[in-house]
């Protein structure tokens, strides 16, 4: 693999990685179609493209592919959706849907009675748990690093905000405990990082990095 390309993989987060293959993938069937060279294509080509069902990702994957592969595409006539949301919440509205208290507790209860059975989706509850808890969206968990653990709480780092402007990284933090059952999910991060560190067999201690992979819910 080339040097620079590996730079690039390394550098770049699995879900923009897997935006941008799924994108190519679908432009490249398209141009197929239309006996067209997907790396040459016209300005209305490309907007004709992006008239699909998932504009806004395709428009940010085909930006990301222009910038590093060169293809010199031109997407000026290329835009995100800008429909409003027919109802209160959606694309377009102001308010984002609040959770109920309800919903809080049941999913509390489906965590707890998933470490009590076979935890095959432990991952996928606690990713949701973070968020709830910790007051950060699902895009800031998957790019977070555990870092510490106290006899209260969890601590860690996001690489980056999400905002194009704000990308600085910043720290945050969520309770150890379970409220209700004061179940310790501090084991639970212990236990996943021992064996994620045995995997690496690393000699010394480390930070963990994400413990959950983003596209697949599983323990790294």
């Amino acid at each position: 693999m080339l040097p620079k390309l590996q730079r690039l993989l390394e550098m770049t987060e699995v879900p923009t990685l897997q935006r941008a293959k799924t994108t190519w993938q679908e432009l490249e069937d398209w141009a197929a179609n239309q006996g067209l060279n997907p790396r040459f294509l016209s300005a209305s080509q490309l907007a004709n493209y992006q008239a699909c069902p998932a504009p806004s990702r395709v428009l940010n994957a085909l930006r990301w592919l222009g910038k590093h592969l060169s293809t010199n595409w031109d997407l000026s006539l290329c835009v995100g959706r800008t429909k409003e949301a027919k109802g209160r919440h959606g694309i377009g509205a102001k308010q984002a849907p609040t959770a109920e208290p309800i919903m809080f507790r049941a999913l509390q209860d489906s965590l707890e009675a998933s470490l009590r059975g076979d935890g095959q989706v432990v991952p996928a509850l606690i990713c949701l748990w973070l968020v709830v808890m910790g007051c950060v969206r699902l895009g800031h968990v998957q790019r977070s690093e555990w870092v510490k653990i106290s006899t209260h709480s969890h601590n860690f780092v996001c690489k980056r905000g999400k905002q194009k402007d704000q990308r600085q990284g910043f720290m945050w933090s969520c309770p150890r405990y379970m409220p209700y059952s004061q179940t310790d999910l501090g084991l639970w991060f212990l236990h996943q990082w021992t064996a994620h560190t045995n995997r690496r067999r690393m000699s010394q201690p480390c930070r963990c990095g994400t413990l959950v992979r983003s596209n697949t819910w599983r323990c790294c």
